[in-house]
């Protein structure tokens, strides 16, 4: 496999990798560093799922998500941000979502907070950070 080098809009170099016969060959960011994070949300209360390195944003690849009772689970980009997910899931149900289009956080150092409307409720997050 050879390697070239290219950069993106943050002017650092990102490795290109290509076959023998010079195709791209595609490695995904998230399995260079995935991060999997797992909440149970015992209130009603906004909880921080997930609080990425200092410096970072989080992209959010697969989510699944549970509930003891029906619930609404409301997702927030960092605490008391913008709403960007709403699932009403249903008593005993786990909603399985992986993303054809990861959701990237919209600033650094943001954190990624659930809160639902009964308790209690799972969620667990697969993804990584840029």
């Amino acid at each position: 496999m050879g390697l070239i080098h290219g950069s993106c809009v943050d002017e650092v170099l990102h490795p290109i990798y290509t076959d023998s016969d010079g195709r791209l060959v595609v490695v995904m960011k998230g399995a260079d560093d995935p991060v999997r994070k797992y909440v149970a949300l015992g209130t009603t209360n906004e909880t921080t799922v997930w609080d990425p390195t200092s410096g970072k944003k989080f992209v959010i690849t697969d989510l699944v998500a549970s509930a003891g009772n029906n619930c609404t689970i409301t997702f927030r980009d960092g605490t008391g941000g913008s709403t960007f997910m709403l699932f009403d899931v249903l008593k005993s149900t786990t909603v399985p979502i992986n993303f054809q289009t990861p959701i990237i956080s919209v600033a650094a150092d943001n954190n990624l907070t659930a809160q639902t409307t009964a308790i209690t409720s799972y969620i667990t997050i697969s993804g990584y950070e840029i």
